[in-house]
Formats: structure tokens, C-alpha cells, sequence
């Protein structure tokens, strides 16, 4: 079974980011392009470097997930994984992020992947919504252990595109460093 750390995940998308620099900064406030790109070429492309294979077209209402193996056994038609390795939420507006933190909870899997686009810095802006990430998270932490067996991964944007990530650790969010 395949587990891909924060760490790995986000130097990952780091490195892949920079490949894609130039288009994603062409369609960057184009919603639908943007998403289009992200959705249909990066995150696949972002699976195959971490060895696993990505289902982006909505699964169980998840904008993807990565995975090792798809269950052909009991299923013929369709894409029905074994297990989600990563679960992932692209969220362009972050005033509906919170939906997406709370959605992401409510699966069990060994990493959990948030990616969003603050407006701002500080309260209000990208602080505040790492708090109610971490209120959401902690709420549903009936098991305590999303900080060591079901990770969660926060990605924020910003115009450039820069990339700043954080991972929840006892009941907080912590600055990762690539």
C-alpha cells in the first residue's frame, strides 16, 4: 500500500509547479481554464511522479483522488479503487474552502490534500482560514489521528504562482518547508 507523506506530496507539486509555471500563469484568473489545466493535466501528471494513477473526473463528489490499483475484480465499468491514496479538493474560491475541508474529512485515507487561493495574508485571509480548518478537523477527529495516520495537507496559491503549504498537527496548522 503506497502512502505518500506532506512532505513528498508537496515538494512534488513544488517541482511540478515549476514546470508549469507559464501556463498556469497564463489562465491564473480564468477560473474555468484554470481548472481545466489543474484538473486535467497537473494533478495527472502530479500521480505519476509520486507512482500512482489519478481519477479527476469526480469521485464520490472529490475533485480527485490518486491511487495504486483500481479493483477490476468486482467491478467491470468504471473506475472503483482499491484504496484512495490521496484524497484532493481544488477549491479556486476559498470562501467555499471550508465546504471542501469539511467534505475531505469525512474520508479515510492516508493523505488528505486541500488546495486553495487565499486573497490575503493575516486575519481574514489565509490565518483565519487555516483556524477554522483546523476547528473543522479537530471536530471531526473522532479517532485522534489525523495527525499521524490520516494526514492533512493545506495548499495556498498565490499570484506568481507561489506555493505555501501546511500540515495539521495536533490541532494546529504548521508551516511545511519544501
Amino acid at each position: 500500500m503506497t502512502q505518500v507523506s506532506p512532505e513528498l506530496f508537496y515538494s512534488s507539486f513544488v517541482a511540478l509547479a515549476g514546470e508549469y509555471q507559464s501556463k498556469l500563469l497564463q489562465c491564473w484568473n480564468s477560473c474555468p481554464q484554470y481548472t481545466a489545466l489543474f484538473r486535467g493535466e497537473f494533478l495527472p501528471g502530479l500521480a505519476k511522479r509520486l507512482k500512482l494513477c489519478c481519477y479527476q473526473k469526480d469521485y464520490y463528489t472529490l475533485d480527485a483522488v490518486f491511487y495504486e490499483n483500481a479493483d477490476t475484480t468486482h467491478f467491470h465499468d468504471g473506475t472503483y479503487v482499491e484504496y484512495i491514496a490521496v484524497a484532493l479538493e481544488h477549491e479556486n474560491d476559498p470562501g467555499d474552502s471550508c465546504r471542501e475541508m469539511n467534505k475531505l474529512q469525512l474520508f479515510s485515507c492516508p493523505l488528505k490534500v486541500l488546495v486553495t487561493y487565499p486573497t490575503s495574508r493575516g486575519k481574514g485571509g489565509s490565518t483565519q482560514l487555516l483556524e477554522e480548518y483546523a476547528d473543522i478537523i479537530a471536530r471531526g477527529d473522532i479517532f485522534h489521528d489525523v495527525s499521524t495516520l490520516r494526514r492533512q495537507l493545506v495548499i495556498f496559491g498565490w499570484v506568481g504562482p507561489r506555493w505555501e503549504a501546511f500540515v495539521y498537527r495536533e490541532g494546529r496548522f504548521e508551516r511545511l518547508a519544501v
